[in-house]
């Protein structure tokens, strides 16, 4: 028989998460382990997640691919370290409320994500609204002031968003439970494999505001793009666009795949043999795609978002993307023979 939630509860001592939008599900994830006495570095949890293997990329809207994470990311996490979960989806207001203070009520934090603001951690409730760590960020004249602290938020500000409008009541949340042991950890790792090759061979994905391309086809239409870039060519649109990946998403993508080579390296050890070697040796090629995409984005121009502009230096750059493609298309060979060496172990070959 269930017990009924105080009128209000504030779980203490849950640090506040601060990082970037992008980042949030890793650095809350990361948290809620550090809540219950275990540390997991930042890179190992991207792996686990599948977001360190994740290319997601809109010719024009190239922003959108480093906020982009794979289905069941949290869930992912816990597979591979072993932890229980739980999510509500598409409940209506009564009862998501319930199950967020039922939640909150027994001592855990709850995740809504995504949602309008990239992820929030949820770490109680009280007058009818939950209670989250926000950061409110202001201006004064050129220097940045930032201010946290808890405040009350409520079930409107996240009621629709998710999937279909006409469906939807709120968006998902998930909570991170404790400590158990289905399988033997090598089995948990196999999983891991194969929802990697799956995410890597994921196809396009469909949206209102155009087509999101994935992991190798993701690889090949930014080569394809760059191959018609030229300074001259540009239009604000386009310009946007090349700023946005070269600032920000091709930063994210190296994180990436530093972080995939990490995963990788520690994954290894649960295993022996000749499928040990394959996982180490796909942990080095991952390793080389870091460090050549590094040097790409050395080597391509970087732009102002606000204007839309490059500066004179930067315009110069415009001439290294040959070289650019030739190392892209050497990547993306890499990465092929990656996935290759992963889908052989996952296989059991």
């Amino acid at each position: 028989r269930g017990k009924q939630a105080p009128p209000k509860r504030v779980i203490e001592g849950f640090p506040m998460v601060t990082a970037e939008r992008g980042e949030r599900i890793i650095a809350f994830v990361q948290a809620i382990f550090a809540y219950k006495g275990e540390q997991v570095d930042a890179a190992y949890l991207r792996g686990a997640s599948g977001g360190a293997f994740r290319f997601y990329y809109h010719p024009k809207r190239t922003w959108m691919g480093a906020g982009k994470w794979p289905d069941r990311a949290v869930e992912n996490i816990c597979d591979v370290l072993s932890y229980s979960y739980a999510a509500s989806f598409n409940e209506d207001e009564q009862t998501s409320w319930l199950r967020l203070k039922g939640w909150i009520s027994t001592g855990y934090p709850v995740l809504i994500w995504p949602d309008a603001r990239g992820g929030r951690g949820v770490v109680g409730y009280e007058d009818e609204g939950y209670v989250a760590h926000v950061r409110r960020s202001g201006r004064e004249g050129r220097e940045a002031r930032k201010e946290y602290e808890r405040i009350p938020m409520f079930l409107n500000d996240w009621k629709s968003g998710w999937a279909s409008r006409e469906r939807v009541v709120g968006y998902p949340k998930f909570v991170i439970g404790e400590k158990i042991r289905r399988t033997s950890p090598r089995e948990a790792m196999l999983r891991s494999l194969r929802r990697i090759v799956a995410l890597v061979r994921e196809a396009d994905i469909v949206e209102p505001g155009g087509t999101i391309h994935c992991g190798f086809r993701a690889y090949e239409t930014w080569i394809g793009d760059m191959r018609k870039i030229s300074f001259e060519s540009l239009d604000d649109e386009t310009k946007g666009s090349v700023i946005s990946f070269n600032g920000y998403l091709l930063p994210s993508l190296i994180a990436d795949r530093d972080a995939a080579a990490h995963y990788l390296k520690g994954i290894a050890a649960k295993f022996e043999g000749a499928e040990r070697d394959a996982l180490s040796q796909a942990s080095k090629r991952y390793e080389k795609i870091a460090a050549m995409l590094k040097e790409s984005g050395e080597l391509l121009p970087q732009g102002d978002w606000r204007t839309a502009s490059f500066e004179a230096e930067e315009q110069k750059k415009f001439a290294n993307y040959p070289r650019v493609i030739e190392m892209a298309s050497e990547v993306l060979a890499l990465e092929r023979e990656a996935i290759e060496g992963l889908e052989e172990v996952s296989a059991g070959r």
